[in-house]
């Protein structure tokens, strides 16, 4: 199961700020949209019947907090003018993670993920629209890794709401690896997945992944944060 307490703190309108910190136990989680325990989640409002959708939501109407990605990070973010050319992305960030101390068979569990993020922004997000950036930044601190990607978008399909649900409800043991999960449009009902798109980004992220959680994008969009041990010191 996800640690809740492992949340990366984001800088909300209405939340405290402690610049660089990943401090267990004691973190502001009101911001995260799926977050259950707290009352100020957009999913609790939508259970509430306080959110309102007919199939979607445009998360920049929504009264969820606006979050920034924290000054501390990275910036790797870029504006796919000639499309997304993914791997010369993922080549950057492995050539910064084996800088920054990691090994090969890390970077086989790890890069996967950020690539299924990065392709929902682009696919999904931002509706492959060349002139919409992708947000991407990274941190490294106290033996944790954290990637933040997000898009221009915010319309969000309603069934994914449930569908993030149920991998937070799942065993994250090793012998499972979410494999009673569908693909996301066999669990949409959907007889085949669009053109170009096979619906199994979100668990891909999961099982590389030991956090992955989400949030609306100050100036408008969806942020994904994702996070996992580093145990990799840079000589």
């Amino acid at each position: 199961m996800v640690c809740w307490d492992r949340l990366l703190l984001f800088r909300g309108n209405n939340s405290k700020v402690f610049k660089g910190m990943n401090v267990l136990g004691f973190m502001e989680r009101d911001n995260e949209l799926m977050n259950l325990k707290s009352e100020y989640s957009l999913v609790r409002g939508v259970f509430k019947g306080e959110v309102n959708f007919d199939g979607h939501l445009d998360l920049n109407n929504s009264p969820a907090i606006d979050v920034s990605v924290p000054e501390d990070f990275e910036d790797m973010s870029f504006v796919p003018n000639k499309g997304l050319k993914l791997p010369s992305v993922i080549e950057r960030i492995s050539k910064d993670l084996l800088e920054s101390g990691a090994d090969e068979a890390y970077l086989r569990k790890t890069i996967p993920g950020v690539g299924e993020a990065i392709k929902n922004a682009y696919e999904h997000g931002n509706n492959r629209k060349r002139d919409k950036k992708i947000t991407l930044a990274r941190a490294i601190s106290e033996g944790n890794l954290e990637f933040v990607v997000g898009d221009e978008g915010g319309i969000i399909d309603s069934t994914f709401f449930p569908y993030i649900l149920v991998f937070r409800e799942c065993n994250r043991g090793e012998d499972s690896f979410y494999r009673d999960v569908d693909d996301f449009y066999k669990f949409k009902k959907e007889l085949f997945a669009p053109e170009g798109h096979s619906g199994v980004g979100t668990r891909v992220m999961n099982i590389c992944f030991e956090g992955v959680h989400y949030y609306k994008k100050k100036g408008g969009g969806l942020l994904v944060h994702l996070e996992k041990p580093f145990p990799f010191v840079k000589e």
